[in-house]
């Protein structure tokens, strides 16, 4: 998290197969230099948080050195920049409401945005359900897939506020 933090993100967008950024560039070229300070962060920084994580966790656990790749996305005529990588699952891809609820317990608050574009010109309407006054809020959009056997929509992604959600690591001991 803190690699992030270092090229001035506020928030990551947690998927299944990757995490994104949320700043918005113009260019591959005004990307780039976020790309390579991030890429080399990662193989510097992220393993000394790393350690403090496993001590503020108190268990030793398996963690690597990313060996991930950089990646752009692009959404409408701005890109984002994105972490990748074969075999990374950084969320489920079975995660619902009802199981988050039997995890985590009732989101403190749940709200609802509409889109005006959706497929076949209906809306989109995404919930989200916020945790930790907001800091960790999961969205279900009308248009997720349904969990296998229920009628709950899937979790399709996470907002991570990164400096509560780093706080909050770090002060957990």
């Amino acid at each position: 998290m803190p690699s992030w933090t270092d090229i001035g993100e506020s928030y990551i967008e947690v998927q299944p197969g990757r995490l994104v950024g949320s700043t918005r560039y113009r260019s591959e070229s005004a990307i780039e230099p976020f790309a390579a300070h991030l890429r080399n962060s990662l193989q510097t920084r992220e393993p000394e948080m790393l350690s403090r994580v496993e001590q503020a966790l108190m268990k030793p656990y398996p963690m690597t050195i990313w060996k991930g790749q950089t990646a752009l996305v692009w959404q409408g005529d701005s890109i984002r920049l994105a972490l990748e990588g074969s075999g990374y699952q950084f969320l489920s891809q079975k995660l619902t409401m009802l199981g988050l609820r039997s995890q985590l317990g009732a989101p403190e608050k749940v709200s609802r945005e509409v889109t005006r574009v959706g497929m076949e010109g209906r809306p989109e309407v995404i919930v989200i359900y916020s945790y930790c006054q907001g800091s960790v809020r999961f969205l279900e959009s009308s248009y997720s897939l349904l969990g296998q056997g229920t009628s709950a929509r899937l979790i399709e992604r996470v907002i991570l506020n990164l400096h509560e959600v780093t706080q909050a690591l770090l002060s957990s001991r």
